[in-house]
């Protein structure tokens, strides 16, 4: 014959039960058992972006932007996510496919991705770049809500040194015309003696 016991937390922690019995007379002990620890539902959600152009390009030149999201945990289950993309303004957006969801180019954020334990979800973006006034546009990305805490990185605090946010810079060249005179002043950290 068994029997059934609810309601007992899961934290793990040995629990004294007092079992009554009848057996010619009434008798009872007491026994010790250990609760089973909780279950997790931690997750570790993980974003990279990658550009797929060289360092350097040009006005008017389009860059590929490939985002991945994926889990680095062994816990069951899916995970909703939102991600947010936020081009600099050095760049217009041109167009995106995606292999869950659907991008919003207005709002800059990519909805409907559910990602189990193997799963990665990927989002390409293609943008041009708009001016020539030199220096670093950036493709800034990362997680913006999921539905499951995280092990280690919390949404949507855009933090670079978490796993969830991921950051892609191109470097746009500066355009001088010598007739007209103009100059560009270049300054960089103490430190350094060179420019390439």
């Amino acid at each position: 014959m068994s029997y059934t016991i609810n309601n007992l937390d899961s934290d793990g922690i040995i629990k004294d039960l007092i079992i009554s019995y009848i057996i010619d007379n009434a008798c009872s002990d007491t026994i010790q058992i250990q609760a089973p620890a909780p279950c997790s539902t931690l997750v570790d959600v993980n974003l990279t972006v990658e550009k797929n152009t060289g360092c350097e390009i040009s006005v008017d030149a389009l860059v590929n932007f490939t985002i991945r999201v994926f889990r680095t945990d062994g816990t069951s289950g899916d995970v909703d996510l939102l991600v947010k993309d936020s081009l600099e303004t050095g760049f217009e957006f041109v167009s995106y496919t995606a292999s869950q969801g659907a991008f919003d180019s207005l709002t800059g954020i990519w909805s409907g991705i559910s990602i189990s334990q193997i799963d990665t979800a990927i989002l390409n973006i293609t943008a041009r770049v708009l001016t020539n006034r030199g220096g670093f546009d950036c493709n800034n990305v990362w997680v913006l809500s999921q539905s499951r805490d995280d092990i280690n990185s919390v949404p949507g605090n855009k933090d670079l040194a978490e796993d969830d946010s991921g950051k892609s810079c191109v470097s746009i060249p500066t355009s001088i015309c010598s007739a007209a005179n103009e100059s560009v002043l270049l300054t960089a950290p103490s430190g350094v003696t060179s420019y390439q």
